[in-house]
């Protein structure tokens, strides 16, 4: 099978938006797959189901296809690699996502020791290892600790060429872990760092980037800039819905959005995008 081929069909779906067409085509890409007994394709693909399901909150879905994935791994022989690396590295985000803290946490720290024995520290991998295992801290309210991967991704990314928006998101990242701990002038650094960077992407933008403004109008939020805050949390849901559809994290965009609104005292607009977020958590459930 060629794998390149398979990707590129993939990716031109998400370019044109027909993301309704993204699960079938998987399936049977990956059914066509197992029929030619090409395990490299299989796990590739398992590979992408779990981010496409994890992508539209089909959490059941993505953790059965890690689970696929991990036999594959095991199978082929390539524990310890960085093959292996990179589904665990998929899975414990979709563990994350479906709020398995523990179970992702196990999963981080196997990657990182397979980085530490494969790759070069400052290879592009290492920062995204850091930047998830930061939010996973985040979740866990262990500041600190999501504090000091921020930086060493941060380590690994300004030694790398063309990456302003990881950069950026991993300044907003440790904007919105500064305003947990209250450090107001660590936050307003890191704030001002990530505004500058998002100036830079913002005319490359792709799938990723209603994901990285999210933390950006948090960071507004946090600050009190209620006017950007908005402004900022209703491109992040243009975003979503244009391409991914009303999936969970476009409700939960709705609802930060309805709370900027509230906290601005325009009870009727909160109400309505309340509603709607409602709407559409009942109809994912």
């Amino acid at each position: 099978m060629d794998i390149n081929s398979v990707l590129t069909g993939l990716d031109q779906l998400f370019q044109e938006k027909k993301i309704q067409e993204v699960e079938p085509y998987l399936n049977q890409q990956l059914n066509l797959a197992k029929e030619q007994q090409d395990n490299g394709a299989v796990l590739t693909i398992l590979n992408e189901q779990i981010g496409y399901y994890r992508s539209i909150s089909r959490r059941t879905e993505s953790i059965q296809a890690f689970e696929q994935a991990k036999e594959c791994v095991k199978s082929m022989g390539l524990s310890g690699t960085e093959h292996e690396a990179t589904t665990l590295l998929n899975g414990a985000t979709a563990l994350r996502a479906a709020e398995r803290y523990q179970d992702a946490m196990e999963e981080y720290r196997k990657v990182e020791e397979i980085y530490g024995n494969s790759i070069e520290k400052n290879d592009y991998r290492f920062a995204s290892l850091y930047n998830n295992m930061s939010l996973l801290y985040t979740a866990l309210e262990q500041y600190e600790d999501a504090a000091e991967c921020l930086k060493k991704a941060l380590v690994v990314l300004q030694n790398l060429e063309n990456s302003q928006i990881e950069q950026a998101i991993t300044y907003t990242n440790l904007a919105l872990n500064y305003s947990k701990t209250e450090d107001k002038e660590a936050r307003s650094e890191a704030l001002a760092s990530a505004l500058h960077l998002f100036e830079i992407y913002a005319h490359n933008k792709d799938a990723h980037y209603a994901a990285a403004l999210s933390g950006l109008a948090g960071a507004y939020y946090e600050t009190g800039d209620m006017i950007q805050a908005a402004k900022t949390y209703q491109m992040v849901c243009e975003d979503i819905r244009s391409y991914f559809g009303e999936n969970m994290s476009y409700a939960i965009s709705l609802e930060n959005l309805a709370v900027v609104y509230r906290t601005m005292g325009d009870m009727d607009q909160a109400e309505i995008l309340m509603n709607q977020a409602e709407r559409i958590r009942g109809e994912l459930q």
